[in-house]
C-alpha cells in the first residue's frame, strides 16, 4: 500500500466513525451504503476500527461507536477544561478589581 493509499485509508475510516456517531448501530450494508463504498472494504475498516477498540458489536448483524472512541472523546473534554481553567485563572489575575468603598 502506497503512502496516499494509505492516508486515503485512514482519512476513510475516520468518515465511517464519523458517520456511526450520527447513525447510531449499524449494519455493515447501511455503512457502505452511507459512504459510497463497496461492503467488502467497508468491512476491513470495520474490522481495523474494532481491532483498535473503535467499535464494538452492537448485535450479531450491528455495530457501534466502541470504548476507545468514547475514550478520546473523555480525554479531549478534560483537556478542554484544564484550558478553561486556566484561562479562567489567567483573567481573575489580570481582572480590575472592583471599588468596595462607597464614595463621600
Amino acid at each position: 500500500m502506497s503512502k496516499a493509499e494509505s492516508v486515503n485509508a485512514l482519512a476513510r475510516g475516520l468518515d465511517l466513525l464519523q458517520e456511526a456517531a450520527h447513525m447510531g448501530p449499524f449494519t455493515l450494508s447501511e455503512m457502505a451504503r452511507a459512504l459510497g463504498e463497496p461492503t467488502s472494504t467497508v468491512d476491513r475498516w470495520i474490522k481495523t476500527l474494532a481491532e483498535k477498540g473503535l467499535l464494538d458489536r452492537a448485535s450479531p448483524t450491528q455495530w457501534t461507536i466502541g470504548l476507545k472512541a468514547a475514550q478520546l472523546w473523555a480525554a479531549y473534554r478534560t483537556r478542554m477544561k484544564q484550558q478553561i481553567e486556566h484561562a479562567r485563572l489567567g483573567l481573575a489575575r489580570t481582572a480590575i478589581p472592583e471599588e468596595t468603598s462607597e464614595w463621600h
